[in-house]
C-alpha cells in the first residue's frame, strides 16, 4: 500500500509523507528523483555563480573610473 499520508504539524503546516520504499523498483525510482534534484540545484548554483561573478574586479573597474574623472591616488 503506497498511499500518501497527510500529516498535520503542530506550526500548522501540511507536509506528505510517503510509506518507506520496500522494492527495488522503489529504490530505483527514489534514486533517479535524488539524482535529478541534484541535478537541478547545481544548474541553479552554477547560473547563480556565474551570473554574478564580476566580469572585471571591483578595484581595477574604480582605478579606470577614476582616470576617467581624472581622479588620482585617492
Amino acid at each position: 500500500m503506497e498511499e500518501e499520508v497527510k500529516v498535520l504539524l503542530s506550526a500548522g503546516i501540511e507536509c506528505e509523507k510517503e510509506k518507506t520504499v520496500g522494492t527495488v523498483g522503489g529504490l530505483r525510482l527514489a534514486w533517479y528523483k535524488l539524482r535529478q534534484r541534484l541535478e537541478d540545484w547545481s544548474d541553479l548554483l552554477y547560473c547563480w555563480w556565474y551570473r554574478n561573478e564580476p566580469a572585471t574586479p571591483f578595484d581595477e573597474f574604480m582605478e579606470e573610473e577614476n582616470k576617467r574623472r581624472g581622479i588620482e591616488h585617492v
